[in-house]
């Protein structure tokens, strides 16, 4: 599949990074602390025992400590969870007071916290400060070796993750201090073949909530020998109140005292059958979203006060025969101009220099528009436009989103031709700047320094709001292009839809969640949170080989995802989703969206979705799902309905075996990510909830089942 090959190629270079000597890698760290300072009183080492004093005022020995190297002697690290520098994570040691801030935290990490590359050079800790807590997708990351986790939730069941006497806890803490569960499933890192040095992933079983505070606990672990395991040393001190043993966790006894293990009591958690707790905040969503929705406005604005200055250019007609295509009748290309949200930057790989973008800030650091940036458009034109419009079925505009690091000239194809003839829907797409072809190269330099991962981020942002612009100049100004005049085409602008697949489908939730010109949006083959769905993407094999080259272990690897999705979450779908129907943005009305998922995606994992439909936001699974299994803590919405809803598309494909890789491949049903949108009555559906805004069932009763 082209996708894979491009992969492929493009990132063979970096599987000789996998194979590299080790001798690079420097043996020792700085000693700071997670603000930068230097840390005199960091435990360097020594087994010496201490002496602690018992709550009845005797002396009481200390318990032996092993020798500290490495992570266990790094200020930068949590030393709460042995095995890696940034575990437990999300950690509350990196959240420091910051009383601008929405949430009135701030992330600091340490100058070493973060992974380092084969070059040794760490993942910086200064973009990362910009943000007041956690990503609303994050999994919690730990290491326990060994590690047996027979009773606990997976994707397919997660009921274990809210039973009374679960080994893994997670709250959220309400407004009033209360506690509330919150489901979730694990899962050993599929891509670590050493079961020593396994990550776990316990993945949130719904959307977080911003800007709120989650405590987690471990308890009664044991592992695949039926041994308990213990907590560490550091941990313990802090559980068993004698942080006099310890003194890399004294400074935060009190916190813990009265933000962890205080509320764990409460609720009736014994302390003493703790391995590891800990607590976090999430991002705020004015910390996610003010940039992008500043840019929007502005642009908007622009646009509507002088539309000249952005006004669609047409540069080219291309006209078929009947014979040539039965169903387009001519395609147009053009350009539109918007303000420009970037500037380059420069990072250098020895002497040789690759430019990327970066979003523009001024001395407050706000984002600023300097000059302007050129984007194409693509409009494909069906015959049955052409005329006299059908009253019953008026000829509309569709926004098309593309595919991953594809281009808006997608619609120019076969996928899209039937669809718009039937429909009297005229496409027209742009390329997501950042995520789109001519980004692809900066791939390669992303995987060697995630420092350069900013020029995704950043540049996607102004890639949403191209998009954006580029509706609002279709919607006002198409009507009177002289192609449509000149061939009586009358276009009924009083409603405009988008629909996108793939990446088209997880960026499409983002566009719907912000669009105030686009009120019913299709989102097909779709995800949520690129850090759930990457490993179970059949799409990054190859990008993971290098990773893995680049960062050395799978540990890295996981850690290092999440800290980068911190910075996607401006743009990724995971932080859109509740704003596109229940918790509206600002200055944004609410919207609807049909997703269409794919069960067996080689390429998008359906279980994202599923996350979706348990998270409260209106945006459920809908009746007859899928007829194999029930989505646990899912409930089912009946047929009509009006709004937004997921129906589940099955060519046949099993689900996927559990873990984070990608699926097998299915010598019968092949894969179906590509299916659903060649098939008639989910194009029909589709057109049904763009015209009335409900979502109908075309199925028969019994779940989609084309084959």
């Amino acid at each position: 599949m082209r996708l894979q090959t491009r992969w492929t190629l493009f990132l063979l270079p970096l599987l000789v990074i996998g194979c590299s000597d080790d001798s690079k890698q420097s043996t020792t760290e700085a000693d700071t602390t997670p603000d930068g300072s230097s840390d005199t009183s960091a435990d360097t080492g020594g087994s010496g025992a201490d002496t602690a004093v018992d709550s009845d005022g005797s002396a009481a020995a200390c318990p032996e400590r092993e020798p500290q190297e490495g992570d266990a002697a790094n200020a930068d690290c949590d030393p709460l969870n042995d095995g890696h520098c940034a575990m437990p994570w999300p950690s509350n040691l990196y959240l420091a007071d910051d009383t601008t801030s929405a949430t009135g935290k701030r992330l600091a990490f340490g100058a070493t916290t973060l992974p380092k590359n084969f070059q040794n050079i760490h993942i910086d800790p200064a973009p990362y400060a910009r943000r007041d807590g956690y990503s609303v997708g994050t999994p919690l990351l730990v290491r326990f070796a060994n590690l047996d986790t027979t009773g606990m939730a997976d994707e397919r069941d997660l009921t274990p993750s809210l039973a009374d006497d679960a080994k893994v806890l997670w709250f959220k803490v309400d407004q009033d201090g209360s506690l509330s569960r919150v489901p979730y499933f694990v899962e050993l890192d599929a891509q670590d073949p050493d079961p020593a040095k396994k990550t776990l992933f316990v993945r949130p079983g719904v959307i977080l909530e911003e800007a709120t505070r989650y405590i987690v606990a471990f308890r009664n672990l044991s592992d695949t020998s039926g041994q308990s395991i213990a907590a560490s040393a550091a941990f313990a001190a802090l559980r068993d109140g004698r942080t006099d043993c310890d003194d890399r966790v004294a400074a935060r006894a009190a916190h813990f005292d009265e933000a962890v293990f205080g509320p764990l009591e409460a609720a009736g958690i014994d302390r003493a059958s703790l391995t590891l707790a800990w607590d976090f905040n999430t991002m705020s969503g004015e910390n996610m979203h003010n940039d992008i929705l500043r840019m929007r406005d502005e642009v908007l604005a622009a646009i509507d006060a002088d539309p000249s200055a952005s006004a669609l250019t047409v540069t080219q007609v291309t006209e078929y025969s009947e014979a040539e295509n039965p169903y387009i009748a001519f395609d147009m290309q053009g350009t539109f101009q918007i303000p420009n949200y970037t500037e380059e930057k420069t990072f250098y790989q020895g002497t040789d220099g690759v430019t990327g973008y970066i979003l523009r800030r001024d001395a407050s650091d706000r984002v600023t528009a300097s000059g302007t940036t050129e984007m194409p458009v693509w409009i494909r034109v069906p015959r049955s436009a052409v005329g006299a419009p059908d009253p019953a079925k008026p000829n509309r505009l569709v926004q098309f989103g593309h595919g991953l690091f594809g281009a808006g000239s997608e619609i120019i194809g076969p996928a899209i031709d039937k669809v718009a003839f039937d429909h009297h829907l005229i496409y027209f797409s742009t390329s997501w700047a950042g995520m789109a072809e001519d980004d692809y190269g900066r791939a390669n330099f992303m995987v060697f320094d995630l420092n350069r991962f900013v020029w995704l981020t950043d540049r996607l942002q102004q890639g949403i709001v191209n998009f954006l612009a580029l509706g609002r100049l279709m919607k006002t100004q198409a009507p009177a292009f002289e192609p449509f005049t000149s061939r009586n085409i009358i276009i009924d602008n009083s409603e405009m839809y988008y629909s996108g697949i793939s990446q088209g489908g997880i960026l499409g939730a983002t566009y719907m969640a912000l669009s105030t010109d686009v009120a019913r949006g299709h989102v097909g083959v779709p995800g949520q949170n690129f850090t759930s769905f990457l490993h179970r993407s059949g799409a990054f094999d190859q990008f993971f080989v290098a990773l893995k080259g680049a960062l050395r272990t799978p540990n890295n690897v996981a850690v290092a995802l999440s800290t980068v999705q911190l910075l996607w979450d401006s743009t990724d779908s995971v932080s859109h989703y509740r704003h596109i129907t229940a918790e509206p943005h600002p200055g944004t009305p609410s919207h609807s969206i049909l997703a269409g998922p794919a069960k067996g995606d080689y390429l998008v994992s359906p279980i994202t979705m599923e996350v979706v439909s348990r998270s409260d936001i209106g945006i459920p699974i809908m009746a007859n799902y899928d007829d194999e299994r029930t989505v646990s803590l899912a409930t089912e919405a009946a047929y009509p309905r009006t709004g937004s809803g997921i129906v589940l598309w099955d060519f046949g494909n099993a689900w996927p075996a559990l873990g984070n890789r990608p699926p097998e491949a299915d010598p019968v049903n092949g894969d179906p990510h590509g299916k659903p949108r060649a098939f008639d009555l989910h194009n029909e559906q589709m057109d049904t909830f763009f015209r009335t805004g409900e979502i109908v069932d075309l199925c028969g009763g019994d779940g989609c089942h084309p084959n």
